[in-house]
C-alpha cells in the first residue's frame, strides 16, 4: 500500500458524506443527484446564452446520453425548456425557467451549510493550500 492511500480514502469518504447530506437536504426537491448537478451547471453557464447541450457536456465532463436524460427529466418537471435549433434538429437550446432559479437557491443553501460545516475551525491559509493541492490532484487525474 502506498503511503498516500489515506488521501484517496479521505477524499472518497468526504465525497460520500457530502452526497449523503446533500440527499437529506434536498429530499423534498424531487430531483436526483444528476439533475441537481445539471441545474447547478446550467446556473453556472447562465450569461453564456444560448446554452447548448454541447456546452453542458464540456462543462460537466460527462457523456451526452447522461446529459440528455437529465435534461429530459428537468424538462418533464418544468425546470427547463428545450428548443430545437431551426437549422439543425440535432442541436438544442436550453432555457431555464423561474422554478429552476428557486430550486437553485434551495440547493445553494444546503451546499453552503454542508461546506460551512466541513471547513469549520480550519484556518484560511490551510484551506487555501488544501484547495491548491486538490486542484493539482484533479488536474493530474484529468491528464490521463
Amino acid at each position: 500500500m502506498n503511503k498516500y492511500t489515506e488521501i484517496g480514502d479521505l477524499i472518497y469518504l468526504i465525497s460520500k458524506e457530502i452526497k449523503t447530506r446533500m440527499d437529506e437536504g434536498i429530499k423534498d426537491s424531487n430531483l436526483g443527484q444528476g439533475q441537481i448537478l445539471t441545474v447547478m451547471n446550467l446556473m453556472r453557464l447562465k450569461g453564456h446564452e444560448p446554452i447548448s447541450q454541447e456546452m453542458l457536456v464540456e462543462e460537466m465532463k460527462i457523456n451526452k446520453g447522461n446529459i440528455s436524460r437529465n435534461l429530459a427529466k428537468l424538462s418533464d418537471k418544468g425546470f427547463i425548456e428545450i428548443i430545437q435549433n431551426k437549422n439543425d434538429q440535432r442541436k438544442k437550446q436550453i432555457i431555464l425557467k423561474e422554478v429552476a432559479y428557486d430550486e437553485f437557491v434551495g440547493i445553494s443553501r444546503v451546499l453552503q451549510e454542508i461546506f460551512g460545516h466541513m471547513v469549520k475551525d480550519i484556518e484560511e491559509d490551510d484551506l487555501a493550500i488544501t484547495l491548491e493541492t486538490l486542484n493539482q490532484m484533479k488536474k493530474n487525474l484529468s491528464n490521463k
